[in-house]
């Protein structure tokens, strides 16, 4: 599916992008079902190595049993992944048809098709993760209230903020390469691994704590479980959302430097129109 962009207004350059992809997800039903499905898996694994985990002390710090500590792990690297990897698909997408040129060029601004590319990829991951928390709490008991899922909110508004960042300035090689972007599948995989995704940063040695807390996620993941399993309140989180506010603030516009100059060489040395 083509999209027009000449004439529209920059709302409505926002709107064709995200119809687009919601047109191609139709597209993939076996694909659509099977992501929901898998969730299914994916919940009820963890729920049974929660049981075989039993009072880690390693958890001590953290109300709730591993259940509810990997629940959320699971639930933020979705989000994250999505926003880090969402521009770099997008981008290949529309290189692989041969219209990124025509976008660009019939444009008057790249934003809309920024913030359209990341729209629908982040409503279904936030959708996947009401259904995560859904069956926790509701079929398997996880302890989580509604008043800590709306505090979480905000800590995971920063979190796509970020990581859209991070995504839009790995997209910004891809423009100038027109090839893969070999890096955010590392990114996301290790970022796994140091932030406390699925267990404590305590369990690293202690020269990788020290490298967990200098990424983003391992922020996000302090804050969300502190209002979903300890019930605190923002004021409480504070600390890491500031942190998560200043990746933001230095993140955001490098990528929209990077990823502005990317384009301009690209028109300029005919990269987007050679073969």
């Amino acid at each position: 599916m083509t999209i027009r962009v000449a004439g529209a207004t920059t709302l409505e350059r926002i709107l064709l992008v995200a119809r687009r992809d919601i047109a191609t997800e139709v597209s993939y039903q076996y694909s659509f079902v099977m992501r929901y499905v898998s969730i299914l898996f994916s919940i009820a694994t963890f729920y049974f190595v929660s049981r075989l985990v039993g009072d880690s002390p390693e958890l001590g710090r953290y109300s709730g049993e591993y259940f509810e500590f990997a629940l959320v792990g699971l639930v933020m690297s979705g989000i994250t992944a999505a926003s880090l990897t969402t521009f770099n698909q997008s981008v290949g997408m529309e290189m692989s048809s041969g219209t990124l040129e025509i976008l660009l060029a019939t444009a008057r601004s790249y934003t809309p098709l920024i913030l359209g590319s990341l729209l629908v990829p982040i409503v279904l991951r936030l959708i996947e993760a009401g259904l995560y928390v859904g069956l926790g709490v509701g079929v398997l008991g996880a302890g989580f209230s509604a008043s800590g899922i709306l505090l979480s909110l905000p800590l995971i508004a920063l979190s796509i903020a970020v990581f859209s960042g991070l995504g839009l300035l790995a997209s910004a090689f891809v423009v100038l390469t027109k090839r893969g972007d070999p890096i955010t599948g590392l990114v996301v995989q290790a970022t796994n691994l140091l932030a406390g995704t699925l267990f404590p940063i305590t369990l690293l040695p202690p020269v990788l704590q020290v490298v967990s807390k200098m990424i983003p996620t391992f922020y996000a993941l302090e804050g969300v479980r502190a209002v979903l399993l300890d019930g605190a309140g923002l004021a409480d989180v504070a600390d890491e959302m500031a942190i998560l506010a200043g990746f933001t603030i230095v993140i955001v516009p490098i990528a929209l430097v990077a990823m502005s100059r990317a384009i301009r060489v690209a028109k300029r040395t005919g990269i987007l129109i050679s073969s």
